[in-house]
This record gives C-alpha cells, structure tokens and sequence, in this order.
C-alpha cells in the first residue's frame, strides 16, 4: 500500500499576501511539505495538510485508496503549562468542531517532523478548512522540531476537549494550549483565505 511521504518539511516565511498571524506581533510562517506523489516523484506543496492532500489527490487519484490513518493514538499531553478557552484577548470567534476534528485527522496522517523557524511568535497555519484552523506556534529562540505531527494533533485534540462549546447550529471551539516545550497551538476560527 503506498503511503504518502514527508520528506521535507520546513517552516518558511509566508509571502500569502494578508494572511494575518494569530497573535498580533507575531509573525506566519507557511509550511512547505516534500511529498511523493506514489511513484517516486517528489513535489512541493505550500499550504495546511487540506492543501497537500487535495493537491496530490489531483496530481494522483490513485492515492485516495492508499492513504491511511496513522496509528498514532492520541497519547498524554503534557499539561504543565495550561489551556486556555474562549476568545482570549484577541477576540477570537469559535471554529467548527467537526472541521477541526478532519484536521485532526489529516495531521494524524502524516509522516515525518515537522520544523518550525526560530521564534519566538513564528506561527504556521498547519491546517484550514471551512474557516477552522489549527496553528502551531514556536515561542523558543531556536528551531523547533516535534517528533511527529501527531504531536500537534493531539494539542488540538487537547484543546477540542476542554474548550468545546454548544453553538446555534453546530458545535464550534476555540483554545490555545501551552506545552512546557515552549510551543502552543491553537484553535479557532479563521476566514483568512481559509
């Protein structure tokens, strides 16, 4: 069975005109994923985990029959430094659960680490569908390198949990979580081309 590839993946400086960052003062990064398109070619492709997977579904129908969950299980998040719900200071409007809970899945999905640029405040959207968006932010002064991009689903999984919400029509989130690694992530909703 074939399985999709990660095999570079890099925080760079986001040139997406107006995609505004999280955190006012901090600054967007756009990921980049090296990924084989399952028969050895290796492509580019800017953007959250929605964009990879519509991209190679295109460049290679075929894959839609090969691409499988991870085993990765959401495993204990440390919770040392704390969740914090609702908007925040910032204002932040609540995302659809059920497009978070995809993004969750598509993260879940992929191989490999993911990198982030020297912070602190670079944040990355790693993943955006229907205005939901999880982002990953590195607050440490150096690179940051998770083990794996399941790292950061369960952060938002982490989030979904504790911060979920009954909305008029469906059910809506929006969190951020602090891990004692010196990286966050948050959740919520985003209409900036997302």
């Amino acid at each position: 069975m074939i399985r999709i590839v990660t095999c570079l993946v890099a925080l760079l400086v986001a040139v997406a005109a107006g995609l505004k960052a999280p955190i006012p003062g901090y600054r967007v990064e756009e990921f980049v994923w090296g990924v084989d398109v399952g028969d050895g070619t290796m492509v580019n492709i800017t953007g959250p985990v929605e964009n990879v997977y519509h991209t190679l579904m295109k460049l290679n129908p075929g894959l839609a029959n090969s691409v499988q969950a991870s085993p990765n299980e959401p495993r204990a998040t440390d919770d040392r430094a704390g969740t914090h719900c609702g908007p925040s200071i910032f204002g932040w409007d609540g995302a659809n659960t059920f497009r978070i809970q995809e993004g969750i899945k598509y993260l879940r999905t992929q191989p490999g680490q993911p990198v982030s640029q020297p912070g602190p405040g670079a944040c990355g959207r790693v993943s955006c569908s229907w205005d939901s968006a999880i982002w990953w932010c590195n607050d440490k002064t150096e690179e940051a390198v998770l083990d794996g991009f399941y790292t950061i689903a369960d952060c938002a999984q982490l989030v979904l949990d504790r911060c979920r919400y009954q909305g008029a029509v469906w059910d809506h989130v929006v969190g951020q979580h602090f891990n004692v690694g010196n990286w966050n992530c948050i959740v919520r909703r985003d209409d900036d081309n997302c």
